[in-house]
């Protein structure tokens, strides 16, 4: 189980990234897909704020899972479900290979 956050703010026991995006999200057993349930901007891509930046949460769990994601890439979803966060759902392609994958 994840840490809660501190009480003391000189306290600096903060949660990892893993542990914020596995406390802010829900597995849906029938399409596979980890849903965040935190905030989201207008276009329903997760968004948290971590290390003083506002960040999209599927990015920062391509991060912790896959590793860096090369300029000028993006990070796709499979499942076509912007608010999911599950790696396996993810992919890096350009804005051509996301206008594809949308035909």
């Amino acid at each position: 189980m994840a840490k809660p956050y501190p009480k003391n703010r000189k306290s600096r026991e903060y949660p990892s990234a893993e542990e914020r995006l596995e406390n802010g999200s829900m597995p849906v057993p029938f399409c596979g897909c980890q849903i965040w349930l935190g905030h989201t901007n207008k276009k329903g891509y997760g968004r948290l704020s971590f290390r003083r930046k506002l960040v999209l949460a599927h990015r920062l769990a391509w991060k912790i899972h896959r590793g860096p994601i090369p300029a000028g890439l993006l990070v796709l979803h499979t499942c076509d479900t912007p608010c999911c966060i599950n790696p396996a759902h993810l992919f890096l392609g350009t804005n051509d290979d996301n206008t594809q994958d949308r035909v």
